[in-house]
């Protein structure tokens, strides 16, 4: 995933709802530890609605624009 994507939540709250919410992936944010090694990597995300922007663990999230791409390559 990269700066751009549209992205969706991966496993939702709640199953049965056909609320599929697309987000924009804006910036990465990623945490050292103290020698300087990247230990962890976090999308912000603009969801619709939404006033400010979320950290979201990349395992959370899937490319809603993803399968069109590869649709398209083939």
């Amino acid at each position: 995933m990269n700066v751009g994507d549209l992205v969706k939540i991966r496993y939702p709250l709640d199953p049965n709802s056909n609320d599929n919410v697309v987000g924009l992936i804006v910036d990465w944010h990623i945490i050292y530890d103290r020698f300087g090694d990247p230990v962890e990597k976090m999308a912000v995300v603009h969801w619709p609605g939404v006033n400010r922007f979320e950290t979201e663990y990349p395992d959370m999230l899937e490319k809603a624009n993803g399968k069109s791409e590869r649709k398209r390559m083939q």
